[in-house]
């Protein structure tokens, strides 16, 4: 169905894809893997008519095309899902979903015909079991919610080929199953799909072939079936990957946090949590179990109407999240587009944003002394990047996670609360952030970790709180909790074991 023959994307001081040639059949589901920065997403754009490439060739039904925008590429029947979401927050879901194609009245040129607009855009939304008010506006729904709705977009045209660039990292694994099952059921329809992931589990469940790039490059193709996950690994990195987590140092005695029956906007309900020195602990739970709230509340982002947080043994309450930064901790959302990067800024402001008072004398700000550890932050944690004065928006995904790791560490913070911390983070990214963080807490930082992914919380944590419903429903022991004990807890079922 399409064919990209040596295709090759060059910018200042990095070959972001060289002689890149794969083909795609009708009705395929294609596995690509790739380190963060590999390429994957300059392909998916060159693909969709965000990019034009330098040279080679895309065909598709054997016949030759370069698109000039992304409206050729979506007139070729190309729908793009892209890993950092492309959403108008002001506007409703069922505008969303076909933005650029409401349906016209007929007699009233111009008007919207609204209850075709709301049967078509249900009829996606059943499709990928969105359960929201078609009217609702973006902006009031949480992030995986957005992402569901981004997808309805791109399959309410129908498309011959969808690029799903890391799709399913909002989505809980509920979620994420049912949008794989549906990919599935349009691949036997005809339509083919490129699935991008950092999950093998994922890529197993939806696709029969991998392509894997690195460096610009293919440094790999196989059927999934001939492969162990360690020869992806070794494909993605080049190397044995042996160890992902590093070995934690104990835990000091002396409490750092103590969030005592907090509740929040009845989202989180007499919630109890502690941190010590030096250690990681993580919450757990499904999408809406309060993860996100707890995490928001502790830095000041969402104010609890009940209970207390102390910090080194003082009460606390936090106006403001600037108080909370003040005070001497750390925060990572979620959503690094929304609550991180400042997009129209450059790498350099990206990293220092937090910390110009470091680099100032008299209010008069050092740019060398900033440049410097600017450099030496990004050096540490593993950055790739061409110019600390390029726009952070250039960076892949990745690695603008980590810029927003090393900015907040770089003030040298008590505690850091990292919500989602690897998430779009391909498994070589991954190992050298749980490397800052376990070298972090030996140090006597203290980590609280939000996360949905739950061999992450089993191989970095201390302690996992896990959620259901907005409140804790068991503590767990890091070393000695499994997968099934997180799930039952979460789930709220009686197979689960707490262990105090």
């Amino acid at each position: 169905m399409i064919e990209v023959k040596e295709v090759a994307k060059t910018y200042p001081g990095t070959v972001a894809l060289e002689d890149v040639s794969l083909r795609i059949a009708a009705g395929e589901v294609l596995a690509l893997a790739g380190e963060n920065g590999s390429g994957k997403s300059t392909l998916m754009k060159t693909l969709a008519g965000h990019i034009r490439p330098d040279a080679g060739e895309i065909s598709i039904d054997g016949a030759p095309v370069r698109f000039q925008n992304p409206n050729e590429s979506v007139a070729a029947g190309i729908g793009l899902v892209e890993q950092e979401l492309a959403v108008a927050r002001h506007l409703s879901v069922e505008e969303n979903i076909l933005l650029g194609a409401l349906p016209r009245r007929r007699y009233l040129p111009g008007a919207v015909a609204w209850k075709q607009v709301r049967k078509r855009a249900r009829e996606v939304m059943d499709e990928l079991a969105i359960e929201v008010d078609p009217r609702a506006t973006l902006d009031e729904l949480p992030v995986n919610v957005q992402q569901l709705v981004a997808i309805a977009s791109v399959l309410s045209r129908r498309p011959k080929l969808m690029l799903l660039d890391e799709a399913t990292s909002s989505l809980s694994e509920d979620e994420t199953d049912h949008l794989l099952r549906t990919v599935r059921t349009l691949s036997e329809r005809g339509m083919s799909v490129i699935f991008i992931s950092h999950r093998m589990r994922e890529m197993r469940q939806v696709a029969d072939r991998i392509v894997v790039l690195r460096d610009g490059r293919v440094s790999g193709e196989s059927e999934l079936s001939d492969v162990s996950d360690a020869d992806v690994v070794g494909m993605l990195v080049g190397r044995e990957l042996s160890e992902i987590y590093p070995q934690n140092v104990p835990a000091r005695e002396r409490i750092v946090l103590q969030v005592d029956e907090v509740t929040a906007r009845n989202y989180i309900q007499n919630v109890s949590v502690t941190v010590r020195e030096g250690e990681i602990v993580g919450l757990a739970g499904l999408v809406g179990s309060g993860r996100s709230t707890l995490a928001q509340t502790i830095f000041g982002a969402i104010r609890p109407t009940a209970g207390s947080i102390r910090l080194e043994g003082k009460t606390v309450l936090f106006r403001h999240p600037a108080d909370a930064l003040a005070a001497g901790i750390g925060f990572v959302g979620e959503n690094r587009r929304v609550q991180g990067i400042l997009p129209g800024r450059t790498v350099r402001e990206n990293l220092t944003a937090c910390s110009l008072g470091t680099f100032s004398r008299s209010g008069v700000l050092s740019r060398r002394a900033e440049q410097d550890q600017a450099r030496q932050a990004a050096s540490e944690m593993g950055v790739k990047y061409t110019n600390l004065e390029d726009p952070i928006g250039g960076l892949s995904g990745g690695n603008q996670q980590k810029v927003l790791l090393a900015r907040s560490l770089m003030r040298g913070p008590k505690l850091m609360v990292l919500d989602e911390p690897t998430r779009g983070v391909d498994v070589g990214a991954k190992a050298e952030i749980y490397q800052h963080v376990v070298q972090a807490a030996a140090n006597g930082m203290s980590f609280l970790i939000a996360s949905s992914e739950l061999p992450e919380l089993l191989g970095l944590c201390d302690t996992i709180y896990v959620l259901s419903q907005g409140r804790v429903v068991g503590r767990l022991d890091g070393n000695q909790a499994t997968e099934e004990q997180i799930a039952a807890l979460a789930f709220h079922t009686d197979d689960a074991t707490e262990v105090a």
